[in-house]
């Protein structure tokens, strides 16, 4: 948080004039009021859709659509189950939160209060003749079409297998793994469109690539964008936030015992959710609590819109997609890349 004036007036201090007190909501209306509105929205997917393309009489409750069905509603009730108990958590052990401008006191107290570490022996660049590559090597791209072609290539994979694994001809269990596989490739080229890496010269370009490459993530590119920076600006935070969870939404990742390491990994996703919500609780500056508002809404339309209409289209396909996302994808991106 920035300390600099503005007029006379600090930013801390312009940012706590404007703050409103805030008590934390109970995990059971966190757990009740998202559920419903899961299920809400789900629901009225479902009318919509069968307006526009309404099911075979034979298609209605075959045996994949039923299962897939007891799937897509599992799959809401553990996640707010789970967002729920995270709530749980927080409450029980750090108490309610009062005030939304604790994090900006706290971080600016930090950030004024802290000394300089101290290296005993710092590197001396002078101390021995550089390695000079040739300029080049260290040029951009002002296209970088690997990156392109990867994004467009498992993303082409990932609509093959889902295909095939819809029409009967490629084994689910292999959908699932070729799909994980897939899900887990695809998350750089998205990643890199984050930093606009792709194209540093057009930002619409990076944009393009970014939705691309995040389509196998429920075409969340705007919200990644937004937590994955956020983690760079929080890094290794342990204890940030007022209720003394970190601020970095990748710390859940890489929290608690080794044994629940695989369980965190799997539920990363789930937990941006989580965080995007409890940041606009506690976040007192005016534009990234207004954008974490924005994302956790998004996320709460977005990702019930996206199961049902696939759910409907095709529900083999479905149930390896929210597979290969859910269980294969975050082990692959957190445990292979984090480390």
């Amino acid at each position: 948080v920035s300390t600099q004036s503005t007029g006379n007036q600090p930013r801390a201090d312009m940012c706590k004039a404007t703050s409103k007190s805030h008590a934390d909501p109970s995990p059971a209306t966190v757990f009740l009021s998202d559920l419903l509105a899961a299920y809400g929205i789900t629901a009225a997917c479902f009318g919509l859709l069968n307006m526009l393309w309404p099911l075979e009489p034979s298609d209605q409750w075959s045996g994949a659509r039923s299962v897939s069905l007891r799937i897509l509603l599992g799959y809401h009730l553990c996640h707010q189950l789970f967002a729920a108990g995270l709530f749980h958590s927080w409450n029980q052990g750090h108490g309610h939160v009062t005030t939304v401008d604790d994090v900006t006191t706290a971080t600016t107290k930090a950030a004024t209060t802290e000394g300089t570490v101290l290296v005993d022996k710092p590197l001396d660049p002078t101390s021995k003749p550089l390695f000079k590559p040739d300029r080049g090597l260290l040029q951009r791209p002002r296209i970088a079409w690997p990156t392109v072609a990867l994004a467009l290539a498992s993303v082409g994979g990932l609509c093959w297998c889902l295909w095939e694994a819809e029409m009967g001809m490629m084994h689910p269990g292999v959908a699932l793994m070729a799909s994980t596989g897939l899900t887990f490739v695809a998350f750089t080229p998205m990643h890199d469109a984050v930093h606009n890496a792709i194209c540093p010269r057009d930002k619409w370009a990076n944009t393009w690539v970014g939705y691309v490459a995040s389509l196998p993530f429920f075409g969340i590119f705007p919200v990644f964008r937004t937590i994955h920076l956020m983690h760079h600006r929080h890094c290794n935070d342990h204890d940030g936030s007022p209720d003394g969870t970190s601020l970095d939404p990748d710390h859940w990742a890489g929290d608690g015992p080794k044994w629940q390491l695989p369980l965190r990994w799997a539920t990363v996703f789930l937990y941006y959710q989580v965080y995007v919500r409890r940041m606009a609780m506690w976040e007192s500056r005016q534009g990234i609590r207004g954008k974490a508002s924005s994302t956790s809404l998004q996320l709460m339309v977005q990702v019930p819109v996206v199961l049902a209409v696939s759910w409907w289209c095709a529900p083999c396909a479905f149930m390896v997609l929210l597979g290969s996302l859910v269980i294969g994808g975050p082990d692959l991106i957190v445990g292979v890349v984090s480390p």
